[in-house]
């Protein structure tokens, strides 16, 4: 197995077993579907955005609070994006 793809398994993990529903809703469906499409330097984001608590990850994709700017890439837009896209598909 490549590292890459141990990588990918490890953070699809970690996406999916957060122990807060709002943030597992917010990673998994992107980290099944998406994570295999991101860069290396996207992944590394990515890896940073899962160490942050469940409450400020909650809140930030909420717009509760403003995000980080050391957080505020190119990935967590594509979160965003891919999470506010579901739910519209969702409302439907």
């Amino acid at each position: 197995m490549k590292n890459r793809d141990i990588l990918l398994k490890r953070l699809t993990f970690r996406s999916t077993n957060r122990g807060c529903k709002e943030t597992d809703y917010i990673f998994t469906d992107f980290a099944l579907n998406e994570l295999s499409k991101l860069t290396e330097s996207e992944l590394s984001d990515y890896a940073a955005l899962l160490e942050i608590d469940d409450s400020t990850i909650y809140k930030w994709f909420t717009n509760m609070e403003d995000i980080s700017p050391t957080y505020d890439t190119t990935v967590f837009s594509k979160i965003r994006t891919y999470n506010e896209n579901r739910f519209k598909n969702i409302a439907k």
